[in-house]
């Protein structure tokens, strides 16, 4: 089999994991339950992470993929992501889920590699992680991982990452080698020149996608 074909074949099982995620878990208090749950959880590492391929449609070409965290509950099945990211928000486990992601994300893009796909990263932090000392936490993850930080993209949300803390913290891990991408960026967020200028990648809110077709 070519590397090409190889590589190819990774990407097919990458984008086809996801196809049967979706959180069923309905009952809002039986959540709110397990909140304790996510500490031992993310120390058993018993999440996990699912990607989405991102195509470049001037090459239809694939150089790299977005992260995703789930969480397949024993009693509740899948938990959705938003409350993963809430009961992380609220326990300050927040850097250990961006530890986790970059850790699991590592191991797998080992695998990818030794089957023909070279393949760069994205990961999601809510921005919160990134103030403070969150940004010496995160360089010592990435290290720790053994991830060169240029394959690395960060997507933080665009209403978090320009409070003043999480900013600076998203110039430091930029100044690793980093990339930085601000997701759902709408008209309100109205970036400076100066700030888009350090930026990487901007991902447009849907809803103002949805808006410019017909507007």
């Amino acid at each position: 089999m070519t590397t090409r074909r190889r590589a190819a074949d990774v990407l097919r099982t990458l984008a086809r994991r996801d196809l049967d995620t979706t959180a069923r878990a309905a009952d809002r208090s039986r959540v709110d339950d397990i909140a304790d749950e996510l500490g031992p959880a993310l120390a058993a590492e018993q999440l996990h992470l699912v990607y989405q391929p991102i195509v470049d449609l001037r090459t239809r070409g694939c150089e790299r993929v977005e992260a995703f965290i789930r969480w397949r509950h024993p009693r509740l099945g899948l938990i959705d992501p938003r409350d993963i990211v809430r009961f992380a928000r609220a326990g300050g486990l927040l850097p250990d889920l961006a530890a986790f992601a970059l850790r699991a994300a590592s191991r797998e893009r080992e695998r990818w590699r030794r089957d023909g796909g070279e393949l760069a990263l994205s990961i999601n932090l809510a921005g919160d992680e990134l103030a403070e000392r969150g940004a010496i936490a995160l360089r010592n993850a990435i290290t720790a991982a053994s991830l060169d930080p240029r394959v690395l993209t960060f997507e933080i949300p665009a209403e978090n990452a320009l409070l003043r803390d999480p900013w600076e913290g998203a110039r430091r891990v930029a100044a690793l080698g980093a990339r930085i991408a601000l997701d759902d960026v709408s008209r309100a967020d109205g970036l400076s020149r100066a700030v888009a200028l350090e930026i990487d990648e901007l991902k447009i809110s849907r809803a103002l996608i949805r808006r410019a077709v017909a507007d």
